[in-house]
């Protein structure tokens, strides 16, 4: 079975986290962190949704660490 944008964007934010405590932390706050990657695309997406929000996320430097304090955060 293929993945879905949405799981290969999980995986490549999850490959850049450090430590176990941050991949726990993430796996946690996956749900509002894919309700908060939405947020941030704004509009449909044009082609595929991880790449587009890699892009985005990549645009402002952030690290997964940080969108999940920015999500924590927004909530």
């Amino acid at each position: 079975m293929p993945l879905s944008s949405i799981d290969i964007l999980k995986a490549s934010l999850m490959q850049k986290l450090n430590s176990k405590e941050d991949r726990v932390a993430f796996k946690a706050k996956w749900e509002e962190i894919n309700t908060y990657l939405y947020y941030k695309l704004s509009t449909n997406p044009k082609s595929r949704l991880d790449k587009e929000l890699i892009q985005i996320i990549s645009d402002e430097g952030k690290s997964s660490s940080e969108i999940i304090k920015e999500v924590a955060s927004s909530l």
